[in-house]
Protein backbone atom coordinates (compact mmCIF):
# COMPACT_ATOMS: atom_id res chain seq x y z
CA UNK A 1 0.00 0.00 0.00
CA UNK A 2 2.68 2.57 1.32
CA UNK A 3 4.75 1.66 -2.30
CA UNK A 4 1.76 2.22 -4.03
CA UNK A 5 1.09 5.77 -2.79
CA UNK A 6 4.82 6.54 -3.04
CA UNK A 7 5.25 5.14 -6.54
CA UNK A 8 1.79 7.53 -7.51
CA UNK A 9 3.20 10.76 -5.60
CA UNK A 10 6.36 10.25 -7.34
CA UNK A 11 4.93 9.98 -10.71
CA UNK A 12 2.67 12.72 -10.23
CA UNK A 13 5.54 15.03 -9.62
CA UNK A 14 7.46 13.43 -12.53
CA UNK A 15 4.81 14.47 -15.25
CA UNK A 16 4.41 17.88 -14.24
CA UNK A 17 8.18 18.21 -13.98
CA UNK A 18 8.34 17.02 -17.10
CA UNK A 19 5.38 19.53 -18.57
CA UNK A 20 7.22 22.55 -16.75
CA UNK A 21 10.69 21.13 -18.67
CA UNK A 22 9.07 20.72 -22.35
CA UNK A 23 7.28 24.31 -21.92
CA UNK A 24 11.19 25.78 -20.70
CA UNK A 25 12.11 24.34 -23.84
CA UNK A 26 9.34 25.29 -26.40
CA UNK A 27 9.51 28.88 -25.45
CA UNK A 28 13.78 29.13 -26.04
CA UNK A 29 12.91 27.20 -29.28
CA UNK A 30 10.34 30.02 -30.12
CA UNK A 31 12.48 32.22 -29.32
CA UNK A 32 15.59 30.55 -31.73
CA UNK A 33 12.74 29.90 -34.35
CA UNK A 34 12.27 33.99 -34.35
CA UNK A 35 15.44 35.43 -34.33
CA UNK A 36 16.50 32.59 -37.34
CA UNK A 37 15.71 32.94 -41.15
CA UNK A 38 12.83 31.37 -42.01
CA UNK A 39 14.70 28.21 -43.68
CA UNK A 40 16.77 28.05 -39.86
CA UNK A 41 13.88 27.69 -38.07
CA UNK A 42 12.66 24.67 -38.98
CA UNK A 43 16.49 23.47 -37.90
CA UNK A 44 15.47 25.00 -34.16
CA UNK A 45 11.79 24.03 -34.05
CA UNK A 46 13.11 19.74 -35.52
CA UNK A 47 16.24 20.13 -32.06
CA UNK A 48 13.27 20.91 -29.79
CA UNK A 49 11.98 17.58 -31.09
CA UNK A 50 14.46 15.27 -30.66
CA UNK A 51 15.60 16.94 -27.49
CA UNK A 52 12.26 15.74 -25.87
CA UNK A 53 12.53 12.54 -27.71
CA UNK A 54 9.54 13.15 -30.22
CA UNK A 55 11.29 13.87 -33.39
CA UNK A 56 10.53 10.03 -34.99
CA UNK A 57 6.36 10.01 -33.40
CA UNK A 58 6.04 13.49 -34.99
CA UNK A 59 8.28 12.60 -38.39
CA UNK A 60 5.56 9.22 -38.41
CA UNK A 61 2.46 12.10 -38.97
CA UNK A 62 3.88 15.65 -40.52
CA UNK A 63 5.78 15.69 -43.33
CA UNK A 64 7.07 19.20 -42.19
CA UNK A 65 8.15 20.65 -39.45
CA UNK A 66 7.06 24.30 -38.95
CA UNK A 67 6.69 26.28 -35.43
CA UNK A 68 2.74 26.17 -35.16
CA UNK A 69 2.75 22.46 -36.25
CA UNK A 70 5.33 21.70 -33.81
CA UNK A 71 4.05 23.77 -30.71
CA UNK A 72 0.79 21.82 -31.08
CA UNK A 73 2.52 18.43 -31.58
CA UNK A 74 4.03 18.92 -28.02
CA UNK A 75 1.39 21.15 -25.86
CA UNK A 76 -1.81 19.16 -27.71
CA UNK A 77 -2.09 16.88 -29.97
CA UNK A 78 -4.97 14.61 -29.02
CA UNK A 79 -2.25 11.59 -30.95
CA UNK A 80 0.68 12.66 -28.86
CA UNK A 81 0.69 10.27 -25.51
CA UNK A 82 3.36 12.38 -24.65
CA UNK A 83 1.90 16.05 -25.12
CA UNK A 84 1.80 18.20 -22.43
CA UNK A 85 -1.62 17.91 -22.11
CA UNK A 86 -1.78 14.38 -21.49
CA UNK A 87 0.97 14.80 -18.94
CA UNK A 88 -0.80 16.88 -16.78
CA UNK A 89 -3.75 14.31 -17.11
CA UNK A 90 -1.54 11.74 -15.66
CA UNK A 91 -0.32 13.84 -12.65
CA UNK A 92 -4.03 14.50 -11.76
CA UNK A 93 -4.89 10.33 -12.61
CA UNK A 94 -2.28 9.69 -10.28
CA UNK A 95 -2.91 12.45 -8.01
CA UNK A 96 -6.38 10.80 -7.61
CA UNK A 97 -5.63 7.52 -7.26
CA UNK A 98 -3.31 8.99 -3.85
CA UNK A 99 -5.82 11.34 -2.99
CA UNK A 100 -6.04 9.82 0.32
CA UNK A 101 -2.29 10.81 1.04
CA UNK A 102 -2.58 14.11 -0.68
CA UNK A 103 -3.67 17.65 1.35
CA UNK A 104 -6.52 19.15 0.34
CA UNK A 105 -4.45 21.69 -1.01
CA UNK A 106 -1.75 19.49 -2.97
CA UNK A 107 -5.23 18.00 -4.71
CA UNK A 108 -6.40 21.47 -5.75
CA UNK A 109 -3.93 22.79 -7.13
CA UNK A 110 -3.27 19.32 -9.30
CA UNK A 111 -6.72 19.48 -10.66
CA UNK A 112 -6.52 23.36 -10.75
CA UNK A 113 -3.83 23.09 -12.97
CA UNK A 114 -5.47 20.60 -15.34
CA UNK A 115 -8.53 22.69 -15.64
CA UNK A 116 -6.74 26.04 -16.55
CA UNK A 117 -4.31 23.72 -19.02
CA UNK A 118 -7.04 21.89 -20.62
CA UNK A 119 -9.24 24.82 -21.05
CA UNK A 120 -5.98 26.76 -22.37
CA UNK A 121 -4.83 23.64 -24.72
CA UNK A 122 -8.64 23.27 -25.90
CA UNK A 123 -7.72 24.81 -29.21
CA UNK A 124 -4.35 25.48 -31.27
CA UNK A 125 -2.02 28.10 -29.77
CA UNK A 126 -0.87 31.16 -31.51
CA UNK A 127 2.53 32.12 -31.79
CA UNK A 128 0.86 35.54 -30.41
CA UNK A 129 -0.43 33.69 -27.08
CA UNK A 130 2.55 30.70 -26.79
CA UNK A 131 4.20 32.59 -24.69
CA UNK A 132 1.14 33.32 -21.95
CA UNK A 133 0.24 29.10 -22.53
CA UNK A 134 4.03 28.19 -21.66
CA UNK A 135 4.41 30.83 -18.62
CA UNK A 136 0.54 28.91 -17.10
CA UNK A 137 2.23 25.65 -17.35
CA UNK A 138 4.94 26.66 -15.58
CA UNK A 139 2.51 28.90 -13.13
CA UNK A 140 0.74 25.66 -12.88
CA UNK A 141 3.10 23.07 -11.95
CA UNK A 142 4.92 25.50 -9.85
CA UNK A 143 1.52 25.81 -7.42
CA UNK A 144 1.34 22.34 -7.25
CA UNK A 145 4.77 22.48 -5.55
CA UNK A 146 4.41 25.43 -3.59
CA UNK A 147 1.28 23.23 -2.30
CA UNK A 148 2.88 20.33 -1.22
CA UNK A 149 5.82 22.21 0.34
CA UNK A 150 3.74 24.22 2.17
CA UNK A 151 1.26 21.35 3.38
Amino acid sequence: MLGRTADGVFWMFRYLERAENIARLLETGFRLAMTRGHSAASTEWRSVLVTIGQDQAYDARHKTVTGPQVTDWILRAADNPDSVLAMVEQARSNARAVRTALTREVWEATNEAWMVLCNMLSRPVKASTLGDVLAAIRRQSTLVRVAMDGT
